[in-house]
């Protein structure tokens, strides 16, 4: 018995849901949108809050770069450069003393300038903002010197230090002197820890091209990217180098060191590095997480409950029903038993006193009604059948006529032989269905006769019967009929060149026979005529021929079962048998055949 999703149960079920699942998705979208509104706030906080940083950076880099600017073509520095060698102590004193407070205020002008330095390249010398006069050039002009064949920026790095230079003259690669100025790293540090100043967040500024870096505190972050947290930093900007350099910066979730962090990144052109914050999403999230969690569990809460509630009307009321449908299905199969009444005083008591009621009604009117439909059946199937012996009596008697006409008595004989076959053939065999080959038999015999009266005048090409075809049972007195016919109307009033073709067809559940003439009579009226009496299967009118067989086919073979006509290739009359096949022949055995055709 296939289930049936359209029950009361289901319907019950499917009505809970209908009420519990709107309910849900509304609790899930202001879920997830009070994620992303605080997950927005957020971003737009980290956002602002790295852009204002980065401003700053960027503000006091610039300055100390226009310092620079002003002051490289400082008149003491070129007397310096130049005149170095013709000054007189006292001058040459002074004008250091001026260029050591020039750098001095550099040095000042900025939080995040540690020191300012001139190297005079001329002399040999580099004077410091607080150190003063060096007798030879400082190691450090080794990160502020010069690169032939290469950009030169401004900002610069040597050791874990970071320098903004300005060269004089612009663009030597062999200049007279260099003025430059070295960032204070522990400050950047400290701006970099008041920027995180979150419970497990940090911050870093990283150089785009991979050669410094500077972390907060609480990270470890080296130059070249040594730190674990500046590496996989670098890693994530490589990934998103796009989103990252765009206008808006870079708002992206990633994991540092196994944590889940919300990373905001802005990138500074003037700078060419990347300053990052980033925050553990435990930190923002928190709570959100918690009410997620609250929501699934009512949500698995109230599902639970619906089940639980529909199992209680499955055994209140869905069972008791399915036990009813199933009695009814097996009233439907032929099984009249009544069913067990239940214990209760419900309204299933009710309906199945009913039925039972019902069940003894239907066996009283079968067991009045049904053999005598049977007879009437069986009454019209052989009365169908009595129609086509007369038919073919008047046929052959005339064939003899003529035949004793020419006085042939070798035809006679040979056509009395074939007319006895006939007759033993319809006298034999009482049964209403016959095995299709001895069916066949019986029309070649039919043939035969056809033959000797029109002198084979007619080409006949009657296809191989298969094997698995042989058995199958068909209404005796079929195919005769149909020859007939088509001799009559298709082949008898053509004076040569006339075919007559029979083959054979099996599907899985059907079985075709095509009886096809090329008569040059046929019109398209008569065939839609043809066409239309078939249609009308049981009207009262005396019928023989070709109807006759077309009723028995039905009666005996079932609704699907019949004849159709077309017009042929050959342009005469084309008729298919069409012959519903059960399970029942194809279990036939051989035996069974024998025996018929024996």
């Amino acid at each position: 018995m296939n289930k049936r999703v359209s029950g009361i149960f289901p319907k019950l079920v499917i009505a809970f849901l209908a009420v519990i699942i709107p309910l849900f998705m509304l609790g899930l979208k202001m879920n997830r949108m009070g994620e992303d509104s605080v997950r927005s706030e957020w971003n737009n906080s980290m956002n602002s809050r790295t852009v204002f940083y980065l401003n700053t950076v960027e503000l006091e880099f610039r300055h100390i770069l226009d310092m620079l600017s002003e002051n490289i073509n400082d008149p003491d520095l070129s007397h310096l450069s130049v005149l170095s060698g013709i000054m007189s102590t006292y001058e040459w004193s002074e004008t250091v003393k001026r260029v050591q407070e020039k750098l001095r205020l550099i040095g000042d002008s900025s939080l995040y300038a540690q020191n300012a330095s001139v190297h005079l390249l001329t002399l040999g010398r580099t004077i410091n903002d607080s150190i003063g006069v060096l007798d030879n050039i400082d190691p450090s002009y080794q990160a502020v010197r010069p690169k032939a064949g290469m950009d030169n920026p401004s900002m610069v790095t040597w050791n874990d230090r970071i320098f903004i230079r300005q060269v004089f003259p612009n663009g030597s690669i062999d200049p007279s002197y260099v003025l430059a100025v070295e960032i204070n790293r522990s400050e950047l540090k400290d701006m970099l820890d008041n920027m995180a100043n979150y419970g497990g967040a940090g911050a870093a500024l990283i150089d785009r091209s991979g050669l410094w870096s500077v972390t907060d505190g609480q990270s470890s972050g080296v130059e070249n990217g040594g730190g674990s947290v500046t590496a996989q930093l670098r890693a994530f900007l490589k990934q998103k180098a796009h989103s990252a350099s765009a206008a808006g910066g870079l708002n992206s979730p990633m994991k540092l060191n196994g944590i889940d962090m919300q990373t905001t990144c802005q990138y500074s052109s003037s700078l060419n590095a990347y300053l990052c914050l980033y925050i553990p999403q435990d930190q923002i999230f928190g709570k959100i997480n918690s009410y997620r969690m609250l929501f699934w569990l009512l949500s698995a809460a109230s599902i639970l409950i619906v089940l639980l509630y529909s199992r209680w009307i499955y055994r209140a009321i869905h069972r008791p029903l399915r036990e009813m449908i199933y009695s009814f299905r097996r009233v439907e199969d032929g099984w009249l038993e009544p069913v067990p009444i239940t214990k209760g005083k419900d309204e299933f008591r009710y309906l199945y006193l009913h039925f039972n009621r019902m069940v003894d009604h239907l066996k009283t009117l079968i067991h009045d009604n049904y053999e005598q439909k049977l007879r009437a059946k069986q009454a019209q199937i052989k009365q169908l059948q009595s129609q086509i012996n007369p038919h073919f009596l008047y046929n052959t008697y005339f064939i003899l006529y003529r035949l004793s006409e020419f006085g042939d008595l070798e035809s006679i004989g040979r056509f009395s032989r074939y007319l006895g076959e006939y007759f033993e053939f319809i006298t034999r065999h009482k049964e209403d269905t016959i095995p299709l080959e001895l069916e066949l038999r019986h029309t070649l015999t039919y043939l035969e006769i056809q033959n000797m009266r029109f002198f084979n005048r007619f080409d006949i090409e009657i296809e191989t019967l298969s094997d698995d075809c042989k058995s199958i049972f068909v209404p005796k007195l079929v195919l005769q009929p149909i020859v007939e016919n088509a001799f009559k109307y298709g082949l008898e009033p053509r004076v040569s060149g006339g075919v007559l073709r029979m083959a054979f067809h099996r599907t899985a559940n059907r079985m075709v026979i095509d009886v096809e003439d090329n008569g040059e009579q046929l019109t398209d009226a008569q065939l839609e005529t043809l066409s239309g009496k078939l249609r009308q299967t049981w009207a009262e009118d005396e019928s023989t021929g070709m109807i006759n067989v077309h009723r028995r086919l039905r009666l005996l073979c079932g609704e699907e079962s019949g004849i159709t006509v077309s017009r042929g290739e050959g342009g005469g009359l084309k008729v298919s048998l069409n012959i519903q096949l059960e399970e029942k022949e194809e279990d036939m055995t051989d035996d069974n055949t024998t025996d018929n055709l024996a």
